[in-house]
């Protein structure tokens, strides 16, 4: 198959589009920079925090409780989670995830680097923000199902120590080839 892959950066925003299909022509690579460049010009014109708060897509925001879910994805041991939080502060967010009975740290280097993510934020504390990510847990085996806690964590831009923000309990599976 004919792939593309397309990175812009403007200053810290990153934007890629991986683009993979029998036809040459990047259809959707085309369609996704239309997309992005619709969705950004607001910003563009007028780059303030009020204009962020009004282009974000409806459900971007809800209230309510911090709350941390996982679903099971294309095998056992691939999970997408689903993380809806307020740190109160800009920074960064990611999952760890521990082996109930003996406290073991579950793909360790390998959760962080696919969970990490900038989350919004406010001062109104019932506010909360999404965020998701796709990861692998490896260990373990398909069909021996255990109980893992997942925490998530958070890194504040301003320095100050690292804090976990929720956590909750999942039975599990690890990924095998």
């Amino acid at each position: 198959m004919n792939q593309s892959h397309c990175v812009i950066k403007a200053g810290q925003l990153i934007v890629e589009i991986f683009e993979q299909s029998e036809a040459k022509e990047r259809r959707l690579t085309k369609a996704a920079l239309v997309h992005l460049e619709e969705e950004l010009l607001p910003l563009a014109m007028t780059p303030e925090w009020s204009t962020i708060r009004r282009i974000l897509p409806s459900g971007a925001i809800k209230r309510g409780e911090p709350t941390i879910n996982l679903r099971n994805s294309l095998q056992p041991g691939i999970y997408d989670s689903e993380i809806w939080v307020n740190p109160g502060e800009p920074g960064m967010i990611y999952l760890k995830a521990y082996e109930i009975t003996r406290e073991y740290r579950l793909s360790a280097d390998r959760l962080m680097e696919r969970s990490n993510e900038w989350v919004g934020w406010s001062n109104d504390t019932s506010q909360l923000f999404f965020s998701n990510t796709h990861f692998t847990i490896y260990e373990g085996d398909w069909g021996a199902p255990y109980a893992a806690r997942f925490e998530v964590w958070f890194v504040p831009d301003s320095g100050e120590p690292e804090r976990k923000l929720i956590e909750k309990v999942f039975k599990i599976e690890g990924w095998q080839r």
